[in-house]
């Protein structure tokens, strides 16, 4: 074991390899950084001023997109700063700050996809009881739902991070702060941490997953019935 000393700060070494094409990147990156978040925005902005598009498909697409705009604006920008000043260090505080912000935005955004899923099932799987199946106070309900179980998931990651020892080192194989390269540089037992994390992240990801496919797989078949039923009227 190596002697352990206080690790104040983490550098990020997802591009270190790259230095030639450092430029080349940081105009690319902005470009499509900056595309995405003003799309995010308008069609964010559209949803929520617009009185038409005030219904739960949109309503959710609009959350979505408010979404985006900060899950990306949560690693992104840093990564920026790394290439324009050729190194990319992080505060042991900020790099706790940005893996909980990013597992928070992006967990949400998972459960916010199988929603839509749902929303999509109900409304065309059963049309007339949309409107009273998904009110108004149940899609609030489930988006604070979403919102509240991914801040305990990311706050979860947090504290993980927050109590692992590091040693000497403390370059991250990343471009980002993540758990895994962070789990990987710890001089602590981390096989309690990996086993907990990881069974959490999958319930998440394959509960997810599972909803989603259900959902659709019942809009597929009753489309399919639809379908055969509209054949055999003309027949």
């Amino acid at each position: 074991m190596q002697n352990r000393t206080l690790v104040t700060e983490f550098i990020l070494t997802g591009m270190s390899d790259a230095y030639d094409f450092y430029g080349f990147l940081l105009g690319l990156f902005l470009l499509l950084y900056v595309a995405n978040i003003s799309g995010n925005l308008v069609v964010a902005a559209v949803t929520f001023w617009d009185p038409q598009l005030q219904t739960p498909m949109y309503f959710f697409t609009g959350n979505l997109a408010f979404i985006d705009v900060f899950y990306f604006s949560t690693t992104v920008p840093k990564m920026f700063l790394g290439l324009a000043a050729h190194s990319n260090r992080i505060p042991y505080a900020g790099c706790i700050a940005q893996m909980f912000f990013f597992h928070l935005l992006g967990s949400t955004e998972a459960m916010l996809l199988a929603i839509m899923g749902y929303d999509r099932y109900l409304a065309i799987c059963h049309p007339l009881h949309y409107p009273v199946l998904m009110s108004h106070q149940l899609r609030w309900t489930l988006t604070a739902s979403v919102w509240t179980a991914s801040f305990f998931h990311s706050l979860l990651h947090a504290i993980m991070l927050s109590h692992l020892s590091f040693c000497q080192n403390n370059w991250v194989e990343h471009f980002f702060c993540n758990i895994s390269p962070l789990l990987a540089l710890s001089c602590s037992d981390t096989r309690i941490k990996r086993t907990l994390l990881a069974g959490v992240a999958c319930s998440i990801i394959m509960g997810c997953f599972a909803l989603t496919l259900t959902s659709y797989g019942f809009i597929l078949r009753a489309v399919v019935t639809c379908k055969r039923q509209i054949m055999c009227q003309f027949q």
